[in-house]
């Protein structure tokens, strides 16, 4: 059949396809935001409670974007290192900045930098974090971690029961610090930083696989960003287990959340991946639009964007909503409730909400109480439950006083809450 077309039909089909194209190239997830930027050398993003971003640089400092990534603007008064490393803010908004040459703070949005002197003779600091308490945090691969309690006046190594060299620190949801090495291992603190315990049970805990990042979701998750893919612990670090292999090379390079609590990795050859429930139990890529799928830094602003930082430069997401998955709509009713009383002795409830599976079929239901070690001392319930809310008594009977841990287990679903008996 031929066909043929006039001048102005021909106009009208460009046009047409231009328009098309246009629409189509707005859809990208992603959209690069660099205007202002000088270095393609970015290391690490931090954001504040205004939405002020701040980007640390190999080689060119730092860069500060008001906008949401609209423009970048260098901040470098006062720094007398230029390799910076990594970025974080404190409660009341004040910056902390890694570099080559140590540690410096600034008060003013970054218009002014301070340097704090540590006392180390390696000066060379990779990551920072703040806890909720406000002691400072801060990893020297050539010494170990330094805190200070007094906003970086003073600092005093706290290293005792730690070994191998620190890669990455972070703070929990429950006042601990936890800490990840190069040889593959996590330690925890619970006296912020005054002692460590290992904490790594079912990670690789090799050379080849180092824990890269660390988070605790709203709902009492851990995560571990690791070279051989993303752990996760359901039961406060006792256990840990691979959710997913983090593509490629396996590199999971940054762990972190947004608004509405969906999951976000980035990972070292595949881009970005995000669940849409902070369980780890199923995840969907999300790299339209990234021209550089390697990853190192993530962080969410107010409004739900989610900025990447990779060897490109840096993205910019559209506002995640909840991710949903049709295969995977049974956590929407997944709910485990805190036992009550809470403590008990000796008899506590448990309260649980669990869902059908898409076909409408209800699904084996596993309730297993542990003790503080991640021994199982009793299953209260295995078998299949209808759809609904239900309730089970736990009967401490003999059990000697103490922590211990309930986990409920629906397919790949799980969920774990601490509890304690006191006798």
């Amino acid at each position: 059949m031929n066909i043929h077309l006039n001048l102005k039909q021909c106009l009208f089909v460009i046009l047409i396809v231009l328009f098309t194209t246009n629409i189509l190239a707005q859809t990208d997830f992603w959209v690069p935001v660099n205007n202002g930027m000088t270095s393609f050398n970015p290391n690490d993003l931090a954001v504040n409670s205004n939405d002020v971003l701040f980007l640390a640089t190999r080689g060119d400092g730092i860069f500060v974007s008001t906008n949401a990534g609209g423009l970048w603007v260098q901040k470098n008064n006062g720094l007398t290192n230029l390799e910076t490393w990594t970025v974080a803010v404190n409660s009341s908004n004040e910056i902390f900045v890694g570099t080559w040459d140590g540690i410096f703070r600034s008060t003013d949005n970054a218009e002014n930098w301070v340097k704090l002197e540590t006392g180390l003779t390696f000066n060379q600091i990779r990551e920072i974090t703040v806890a909720s308490n406000g002691y400072i945090f801060a990893v020297a691969p050539n010494y170990g971690v330094i805190r200070s309690v007094d906003n970086g006046v003073n600092w005093v190594g706290v290293n005792n029961g730690l070994s191998g060299i620190p890669n990455t620190i972070a703070a929990d949801l429950h006042g601990q610090i936890m800490l990840g090495n190069n040889l593959g291992e996590i330690y925890f603190s619970n006296n912020y930083g005054d002692g460590w315990t290992k904490s790594s049970l079912g990670l690789p805990q090799t050379t080849s696989a180092p824990i890269l990042a660390l988070l605790e979701t709203s709902n009492e998750k851990y995560f571990a960003g690791t070279g051989d893919g993303l752990y996760m612990s359901t039961d406060y670090g006792l256990n840990w287990s691979q959710v997913h292999d983090g593509g490629g090379n396996g590199w999971v390079h940054s762990i972190t959340t947004d608004y509405q609590d969906n999951l976000i990795i980035g990972t070292g050859q595949s881009g970005v991946f995000v669940s849409g429930f902070p369980n780890g139990t199923w995840f969907k890529d999300m790299n339209e639009g990234l021209t550089h799928l390697g990853v190192y830094s993530l962080v969410a602003n107010s409004s739900n964007n989610i900025f990447a930082v990779t060897g490109e430069g840096i993205f910019k997401s559209e506002p995640l909503t909840s991710v949903e998955d049709n295969d995977e709509n049974l956590a929407i009713n997944f709910q485990l409730y805190q036992n009550y009383p809470n403590p008990f002795n000796p008899t506590t409830t448990i309260k649980f909400s669990i869902p059908m599976d898409i076909k409408g079929e209800t699904l084996n239901t596993k309730l297993v109480v542990y003790d503080v070690l991640g021994k199982k001392v009793t299953v209260l319930v295995n078998q299949k439950l209808q759809s609904g809310t239900h309730e089970i008594q736990f009967a401490a009977g003999d059990f000697s006083s103490g922590i211990y841990f309930y986990k409920l287990e629906i397919g790949n679903i799980t969920d774990t809450k601490k509890m304690l008996l006191i006798r």
